[in-house]
């Protein structure tokens, strides 16, 4: 046996596993009580806890004769360890049956320092899991006696026992709450299951805590803001009673605030004039971005020094107060005197040349528009009438933009600065392109129409012949106001008959006024073929012999008249029918017509010489 206790520690505990069963077994059969053989038979000093029953009386605190080492002995003294087997407590309450044989983990009579635990395979290797607490995280690296130790240990039997054998170490009855290790950094203010936030791994960043499932979530830009801008660090009093140190002399504030309005962390900056409910107007997205369900209606821009009126109402807000790009949104401080403040002028400044007109200087874009619509003009014939054209006739019921047509050249005038503005806003470029001031004198009406007459009448204005009332009442009389008076058939005749429609150079169709001749032939085919011609090229003046009641009836000829012919018919001459002396003849241009120039004056041109020359020419 002394050469046993000569081996190393490790060696001798193994050892002692193949003689102690050899000598119970002697004991067995050779029948002699433990205790009276022990001093020959002991394998060495027991450790220093069980120093009580190191004695030869005392054998059967731990072996029973004949049968060995007894569980149910070592229980009656260690009742910690009965407690946890009975409840399957900690490791040794998970071990199984076969396993529950205190010496294989727990030799002794090795001596006074063993400390009464071999671990297998060593201590470095012991599986923690085994224990009903896995180490993970951090907890991995951390040695072993930082945890069991006696300041951290909660148990009270653990403690008592400790407390009898001071230099015992035990690695019983340390709690699994994290404060039974670590010092509660937040002072009492949460809940002590600390793993529903933090992990093993870090205790930075709270990965696991999640704001939305409290009492307050986080919504909107609120997401964004930094825990420390409503969290505020306190200092510690330093009237902690636990006996673990805090990492920081501070803290973070987690609870006992209050938070049912928006005042409670945010300043008024409307001074209460629009009551305490914020969310009624702005949300948590942004505090520029406003909505709600006073701003759905007037209710909130009621109480501004703008009222929204007509189509304001359906305006958003950003159009107005933006934000845009890099510029902030912006609230106060707005000029809205004048409606280009916000818009720009979309008649490209011609309208400052018409008003105000008398009695209407205070007026601007209000003279025409209203705050219903923009398009829609409240602008009427009353206030045409104040201009200096006011509208007469038939021009009462033309709509506008017949007289005001739209000019691209109108959209040259807009103002490149405001232009600029609107696309940097994004907001649409409202232009109206029709024309209100270049026009020409209002007295002559080619300013506004066209002259289908193509200057015929440059002389003279249209007023002459037409009125306002309409275009088609004509005014004009031919007997006076021209130099053709129409009388007795040309009464009856139709305008276009002498009046044709005729096309110029350049393609433009017009009624024919002036030139126009009023020889007869002009109008009239000299059915005579010009034997009535006073000179070559001149017309035959047919109303010399012929009315304007009928052409064939109404002839003043006379052919005893020295005005019209120099052969008077006398005697039978008068009876003889004109075509015997006028008869038909075929023209070069196959026309047919009547001959009346030449013909002969003298006898022999129509009748024959039965005298045959006797009388020479004294005929």
């Amino acid at each position: 046996m002394e050469l046993v206790f000569k081996f190393k520690l490790t060696q001798r505990c193994t050892l002692l596993r193949v003689i102690y069963p050899t000598i119970a077994i002697a004991f067995f059969f050779y029948g002699k009580p433990a205790y009276a053989q022990m001093n020959f038979l002991s394998p060495g000093p027991l450790s220093e806890v069980h120093t009580e029953v190191d004695k030869p009386e005392a054998c059967n605190k731990c072996h029973k004769s004949g049968k060995g080492l007894s569980i149910s002995l070592c229980l009656d003294c260690h009742v910690e360890i009965k407690e946890r087997l009975d409840k399957s407590k900690g490791f040794h309450g998970q071990m199984q049956s076969i396993e529950k044989q205190c010496f294989k983990c727990h030799p002794d009579h090795v001596g006074r320092d063993f400390k009464l635990i071999e671990w297998k395979p060593s201590k470095k290797q012991f599986d923690h899991k085994q224990t009903g607490y896995e180490l993970t995280g951090a907890h991995i690296e951390v040695e072993c006696d930082d945890c069991h130790n006696k300041k951290l240990i909660r148990d009270p039997q653990v403690l008592k026992i400790l407390e009898k054998y001071p230099k015992k170490q035990s690695y019983l009855g340390v709690s699994d709450s994290c404060q039974s290790c670590h010092f509660d950094e937040h002072r009492g203010q949460l809940s002590k299951k600390c793993q529903n936030c933090h992990q093993s791994s870090r205790w930075k960043p709270v990965a696991k805590f999640n704001h939305q499932k409290t009492s307050f979530p986080l919504l909107g830009k609120h997401k964004n803001v930094a825990c420390s801008k409503c969290h505020k660090t306190i200092s510690d009093s330093g009237r902690s009673t636990s006996n673990l140190k805090p990492k920081n002399s501070t803290y973070m504030q987690m609870n006992g605030f209050p938070f049912g309005s928006c005042e409670n962390c945010h300043k008024d900056v409307h001074n209460g004039s629009f009551g305490p409910d914020c969310k009624s107007c702005h949300n948590e997205n942004s505090w520029k971005s406003i909505g709600g369900r006073m701003v759905s209606g007037s209710n909130f821009h009621d109480k501004t020094r703008y009222p929204l009126l007509g189509a304001h109402k359906n305006v958003s807000c950003k159009d107005c107060h933006g934000p845009w790009g890099n510029q902030k949104a912006k609230y106060k401080n707005m000029n809205f005197s004048k409606c280009t403040h916000c818009h720009i002028d979309a008649h490209g400044g011609q309208l400052t040349l018409v008003y105000p007109y008398p009695g209407n200087e205070s007026k601007t874009c209000d003279a025409c528009h209203t705050l219903e619509s923009f398009s829609k003009v409240s602008y009427g014939i009353s206030q045409h009438q104040k201009t200096r054209y006011p509208l007469v006739g038939s021009h009462q019921a033309v709509p506008c933009i017949d007289c005001h047509r739209e000019k691209s050249s109108i959209e040259r005038k807009i103002s490149t600065k405001a232009v600029k503005a609107l696309q940097f806003q994004k907001r649409k470029i409202l232009v109206s392109l029709a024309n209100f001031s270049e026009y020409g004198p209002l007295n002559q009406c080619e300013s506004c129409h066209k002259d289908i007459h193509y200057g015929q009448f440059k002389q003279k204005a249209c007023k002459n012949c037409h009125d306002t009332k309409s275009f088609f009442r004509i005014s004009f009389d031919h007997n006076k106001d021209s130099q053709f008076a129409l009388s007795s058939a040309h009464e009856k005749v139709p305008c276009y008959k002498c009046h044709k429609t005729v096309t110029s150079k350049k393609g433009d169709k017009a009624v024919l006024y002036k030139p126009l001749r009023s020889e007869c032939s002009y109008c009239h085919e000299d059915i005579h073929a010009g034997q009535f011609r006073t000179k070559k090229g001149a017309p035959a003046k047919c109303e010399k012999c012929h009315g304007d009641a009928d052409w064939k009836k109404d002839l003043t000829f006379d052919h005893n008249d020295k005005a019209y012919t120099s052969y008077f018919l006398e005697g039978k001459h008068k009876k003889v029918e004109c075509n015997k002396c006028h008869p038909k003849i075929t023209m070069r241009n196959k026309k047919e017509s009547t001959l009346y120039k030449p013909l002969p004056k003298n006898c022999f041109g129509c009748h024959a010489d039965y005298h045959k020359g006797e009388f020479g020419d004294f005929l």
